[in-house]
């Protein structure tokens, strides 16, 4: 299995420090399955939201949160992010390697901007280094901003060849008529019927992430454009949270 496996701001972060234990359940998982012959890369949210309580630690109110102060945050989140990466794979002696990209580098007019980025993180998985992605934060604007990591997953799985994409969040699977007494968790949705459950995406619940429903699925519908691959959108917390969502019947597989 070649997987990219995406965590979102409010798995990582609590608004006030890092949830340690989805690190380290993730990173467990991750080297495990590394070590039966799986190739994981992982696209980490978070930046702003460790940039944000980093500062307030030192005094510094961003105030209105302009596109400057965002990119402080994320400048200054990113090395805070990194270690609590690095603190997890630790007790498994595996480096992780950190990527920041913006469409430039994902949709460059050129193609070996696409090939460079492919050929690196296949360079890294073959020596054992765990791929760590973001958005580029710190210098994006607006025409080269991705917007949102699920997308960022959802392209960075097809131009590195993976079959698997799987988003992890505070949600534990996407639910029709969310929030009322008629909610059901889809368990199955082929591709082609995306569209039909678009109604039911909400947006995020909190104001740590960028995400929500509705980016997820449209994540998941730039990756399913290719036949033989899936999606799964499933719980951030506890130990295995990938295997469980694959496996378990947890969570929502979206199939192409």
């Amino acid at each position: 299995m070649r997987a990219v496996v995406k965590v979102g701001s409010s798995s990582l972060h609590d608004g006030i420090g890092p949830r340690v234990e989805v690190f380290r359940n993730i990173a467990d998982e991750v080297a495990e399955l590394n070590s039966r012959g799986s190739e994981i890369a992982i696209v980490s949210s978070g930046a702003i939201a460790f940039g944000r309580a980093a500062l307030k630690r030192s005094g510094v109110t961003a105030g209105s949160a302009s596109i400057n102060e965002k990119q402080m945050m994320a400048s200054v989140g990113q090395l805070e992010l990194m270690s609590s990466w690095q603190e997890a794979f630790a007790p498994h002696a595996h480096q992780v390697g950190q990527l920041l990209v913006t469409n430039q580098e994902l949709f460059g007019k050129r193609p070996d901007e696409r090939r460079n980025i492919s050929g690196l993180i296949d360079t890294m998985l073959r020596n054992g280094v765990v791929p760590i992605v973001n958005e580029n934060d710190g210098v994006a604007v607006d025409e080269i901003v991705l917007g949102d990591n699920d997308r960022l997953s959802a392209h960075l799985a097809s131009v590195i060849g993976a079959d698997t994409l799987v988003l992890l969040g505070q949600e534990a699977a996407f639910y029709t008529n969310y929030g009322t007494e008629d909610q059901r968790r889809a368990h199955l949705v082929v591709a082609s019927d995306i569209e039909t459950y678009r109604q039911h995406a909400l947006c995020p619940q909190d104001n740590i992430g960028t995400g929500g429903m509705a980016t997820k699925l449209a994540a998941a519908e730039i990756f399913l454009a290719e036949p033989s691959r899936y999606a799964y959108i499933a719980f951030a917390d506890g130990p295995y949270p990938i295997s469980r969502a694959i496996h378990e019947n947890e969570g929502t597989v979206l199939e192409s």
